[in-house]
């Protein structure tokens, strides 16, 4: 379901995505060619859009994933096929290319978001992230439907303060770089995974009052 802003004859669009799962690409497509933007916004860094803007999508990648992405992983797998890196970036690249449509990553870079992981994150929060992960490991999370799956995983990280004041920082980076947007184009589309595209719809909204 997309979550629409608009503001000073403007419209921002946020469709919640999740990361991994092959079947985003097809309502990727349908919401693409319905709303038909004048600009796109993916929320992950610069970098990383980088490393897949030009990249074969069916060649293998060397990244080894973290523990949190193997659980989220094979948590999704429950629910349909997934695979890495995300084939939504990959579709929604591709696209934008076809349309010459300008495609915008808007997520903290790598170092923005190393300087906040330093400064939010303590010893103790990551303790206590450790712990929650053997345990997920050990755990199979009991969920209906993958919104429902990234949304308990989500929750459980999330529920250590270091860490959620991380995330937080993170849609408030990904507001700004909407807003800034705005005053570029006058439709987006902004592609922002699941977990954080309520957070990110709020905190806009907020801004707009």
């Amino acid at each position: 379901m997309l979550l629409t802003l608009e503001f000073q004859n403007k419209k921002v669009s946020i469709m919640p995505i999740i990361r991994g799962f092959t079947d985003e690409k097809t309502h990727l497509r349908q919401t693409f060619n319905e709303l038909k933007p004048d600009a796109v916004a993916i929320s992950i860094s610069a970098g990383e859009y980088a490393g897949i803007k030009d990249a074969d999508e069916n060649k293998e990648f060397d990244n080894e994933p973290s523990s949190y992405d193997e659980i989220y992983m094979n948590g999704l797998r429950n629910f349909g096929e997934v695979k890495a890196p995300p084939p939504c970036w990959f579709e929604i690249n591709r696209l934008c290319k076809e349309d010459n449509i300008p495609i915008r990553p808007i997520d903290m870079s790598e170092e923005e978001f190393t300087d906040a992981y330093c400064n939010l994150v303590s010893t103790i929060d990551l303790l206590k992230y450790s712990f929650k992960i053997k345990r997920l490991r050990k755990t199979k999370l009991k969920a209906k439907s993958a919104e429902e799956f990234v949304t308990k995983l989500d929750n459980i990280t999330n529920s250590i303060k270091g860490f959620h004041k991380l995330e937080t920082k993170r849609e408030v980076h990904i507001v700004k770089k909407l807003q800034e947007l705005g005053d570029e184009y006058g439709n987006i589309l902004a592609i922002v995974e699941y977990e954080r595209a309520r957070g990110v719809y709020e905190k806009f909204k907020n801004n707009q009052k």
